[in-house]
């Protein structure tokens, strides 16, 4: 009776001249096929049935492409070149829901079956991809490029040395100098900076969550429409709480004996802060206005009927740029710069078009007007917005206090604003257009218009109903001057 493991049985007799026999090696262990070459000698190497090997990362690739197709009906590139142009282009006059939007569109839970409104679905549930793209790049590049304030302050620390002990006359070491500095102002206080920059963050990506499930929801216009508010609002509400109230009233400066010192640096911590707080900020409030123009050009191709949406884009121009020129008036006094004024101006140009040609927009449109009318006057706006964006671009890449990082990241972050607000503005204001129409049908025929009519008879007697100042204005036809 053996003892311990069972004996190992050799490889029967094999005819003369043939290899002995011995197992198939491990799979990838050998060349495919092939035992260790010439394992015995004067005998030919061993060939065995072809071993199994894992897929390799172009075959994953592959499958996972082929998984999208059948499951979306499109590639992976494909959609998202649909997406990207259905951003560009937002005129839907021209932009059409494929044939499986349609159909999943129209087999959903609450069916959509109007070919109008399932284009308009499509378009937003591309942009929301788009926007939910680089808002979670954005959130992306800001934890790639956060650095605490004791990491940041270091450098300039350094740098106050090398000033200071130009003559040798600093008789503390470079690090016990950081040290002191860093001190002095309080650790504390910069664990408040950091909380503060985990918070922002965090909002960023909590922004970026919502819309991903906003457009995931896209078939579900409640669901989707209350995911992408509160994306927005995530987004844009919370720099603007953090930074309502003075950073420097969360900070401690007891430990500072000097009462004027102690005011001299909180002071000096507040100026420092300003950029920070322009580079947070200046996204969501810079994409604000053109958000609102945006999306309302691109409803007046999907209701040309409503004169309503070229009324919103002409009222927003002139706030638009009172708002650019108060911003770039404070930044110009730290930061002047030719790119910086140069693409102000062509941001401010590109919207006003709409306000120096509103006799032509402020008006019912057939759709075939939006093509020789709409669509001419938003390519002429929509070139000095590129130009705007390119000169603004380079300004930002070349501002010596910024790391590439940081100035991709704010680059980023105002296209992914402006595009989250194009949704959220489209949504409100077409829900504003309707409620607008509802009551201009209840408003027709009553002793209200007729009122209505004389005022604005009398007004438009003395130019205040003309846009560019003529003051012999054409009147209401019904109207009645006044007595």
């Amino acid at each position: 009776m053996w003892q311990g493991a069972p004996p190992q049985y050799a490889a029967g007799p094999v005819p003369p001249g043939q290899p002995p026999q011995y197992p198939p090696p491990p799979p990838g262990q050998y060349p495919q096929g092939q035992y260790p070459p010439v394992p015995y000698p004067g005998y030919p190497p061993q060939q065995w049935p072809q071993q199994p090997t894992a897929p390799s990362a172009a075959q994953v690739a592959a499958t996972k492409a082929a998984a999208f197709s059948k499951k979306h009906g499109r590639t992976f590139w494909d959609e998202a070149r649909l997406c990207a142009q259905r951003v560009i282009r937002s005129d839907f006059q021209t932009e059409r829901a494929t044939d499986l939007e349609r159909q999943k569109l129209a087999s959903a839970k609450h069916p959509i079956v109007n070919p109008m409104v399932q284009d308009f679905v499509s378009w937003r549930r591309s942009v929301l991809w788009i926007a939910a793209g680089l808002i979670a790049l954005y959130a992306v590049i800001e934890v790639l490029s956060f650095r605490t304030f004791v990491a940041t302050m270091r450098p300039q620390l350094s740098k106050m040395y090398d000033q200071y002990n130009a003559n040798g006359q600093v008789p503390i070491s470079r690090q016990d100098f950081i040290d002191q500095s860093i001190s002095q102002f309080g650790r504390g206080n910069a664990a408040v900076i950091d909380a503060l920059e985990v918070l922002l963050t965090l909002s960023v990506f909590v922004s970026a969550v919502f819309l991903v499930l906003a457009a995931r929801s896209w078939k579900s216009i409640r669901v989707s429409r209350l995911l992408s508010r509160i994306g927005w609002g995530v987004m844009f509400v919370t720099p603007f709480v953090v930074y309502f109230f003075p950073i420097t009233a969360l900070m401690d400066f007891k430990h500072v004996a000097d009462r004027a010192m102690r005011d001299q640096q909180r002071t000096a911590m507040g100026t420092m802060f300003a950029l920070g707080v322009f580079m947070t900020i200046a996204p969501k409030a810079i994409a604000l206005f053109p958000g609102i123009i945006r999306a309302s050009i691109g409803l007046k191709t999907l209701v040309p009927e409503s004169a309503s949406p070229g009324w919103a884009a002409a009222i927003m121009a002139p706030l638009y740029a009172i708002f650019l020129l108060t911003m770039v008036s404070v930044v110009n006094q730290a930061q002047g710069d030719v790119f910086l004024i140069l693409g102000v101006i062509c941001y401010m140009i590109g919207p006003m078009v709409y306000l120096v040609f509103a006799k032509r927009m402020v008006r019912p449109h057939t759709a075939e007007e939006t093509s020789t009318i709409v669509r001419p006057l938003r390519h002429l706006a929509g070139g000095f917005t590129l130009a705007g964006t390119l000169l603004v671009a380079i300004f930002v890449l070349r501002l010596p206090q910024l790391s590439f990082g940081d100035a991709l990241g704010f680059l980023v972050g105002v296209g992914g604003n402006l595009l989250l607000m194009t949704v959220v503005a489209s949504d409100l204001i077409l829900a504003l257009l309707y409620q607008s129409y509802r009551q201009a049908r209840a408003f027709a025929g009553t002793t209200l218009e007729a009122s209505l009519d004389i005022k604005f008879a009398a007004l438009s007697q003395v130019g205040f109903t003309s846009l560019i100042g003529d003051v012999n204005a054409q009147q209401p036809s019904s109207a009645t001057a006044p007595t």
